[in-house]
């Protein structure tokens, strides 16, 4: 179809990824710099499918573990525990927060969307999480 880096002499290592209602693709990963993880080396973008063209990036310091998306927003899971809610139309941050159960951080390592504003969440210690926006 088209490159998965978009940008001229970068390497993206690929993360995970969906197909939005509309046709489009979003999905995550990391710059390759053979140095590890550098600040603003992870990414979320949306792109058109037909040539690849970025619609948006969302940079971040960590990398995205899970995402998913319902009509109007893009969930991301990180490494970190972060849940960070992303617009679906310009990528701006809509709320983040971290994890916790009992207490404890969580890391999500699977997330799939089953409503408008409700996602189930799997953790790395072996839960499913079932999460509401209200």
């Amino acid at each position: 179809m088209f490159p998965f880096s978009w940008e001229p002499g970068e390497t993206h290592i690929a993360g995970p990824g969906i197909e939005t209602a509309e046709g489009t693709l979003v999905h995550a990963g990391t710059v390759h710099h053979g140095q590890g993880l550098q600040p603003g080396g992870s990414f979320v973008v949306r792109r058109e499918t037909t040539d690849g063209r970025p619609l948006w990036v969302f940079r971040a310091d960590r990398r995205a573990t899970a995402l998913d998306a319902d009509p109007a927003t893009v969930y991301v899971g990180y490494d970190d525990g972060e849940v960070v809610a992303l617009d679906l139309g310009d990528g701006t941050v809509r709320w983040r927060q971290h994890l916790t159960v009992g207490g404890v951080s969580v890391v999500p390592t699977a997330l799939t969307v089953t409503a408008t504003g409700r996602f189930l969440i799997g953790t790395d210690d072996g839960r499913i999480l079932e999460c509401s926006t209200v």
